[in-house]
């Protein structure tokens, strides 16, 4: 069955945006957060070497990409912004893990080599099964 150029821009977006320096760790830092929600200081404190002008550029981007949602809540005159992973967000973040594990798996060097799939904390099955199966 042949590629439609539809079909192809689809894929050609998804490897340009999987490309993207910090694209994978802000998704995968709410993914692994049972994607309770991440503020902003929270990805500041645990990305390395993310500065506040990127993040504050690469989560406008993935929310308007429809991968993040944002939510505001004030508390003590305090605003925080609050983000989650929209069900397109939670696809692809199991895309993500997919392709780590796959990647590990065909490493020539395995568990030695430096990017090999270190799984964190894995989000409780129901928050993945409660987002996917509400499409």
């Amino acid at each position: 069955m042949p590629v439609s150029d539809e079909d192809e821009c689809s894929v050609r977006d998804l490897a340009h945006m999987l490309g993207k320096k910090w694209t994978i760790p802000i998704v995968e830092e709410i993914y692994f957060s049972n994607n309770a929600g991440v503020h902003f200081n929270g990805f500041l404190a645990s990305i390395d070497g993310i500065n506040p002008g990127i993040l504050a550029k690469e989560l406008d981007e993935l929310t308007a990409e429809g991968i993040l949602q944002k939510s505001t809540a004030s508390l003590n005159r305090t605003r925080y912004v609050n983000y989650t992973l929209t069900k397109k967000g939670l696809l692809l973040a199991n895309l993500i893990d997919k392709a780590k594990e796959f990647c590990t798996t065909c490493c020539p060097l395995g568990a030695s080599c430096k990017y090999a799939y270190i799984r964190r904390r894995a989000p409780t099955k129901s928050v993945s099964t409660t987002l996917l199966s509400s499409r």
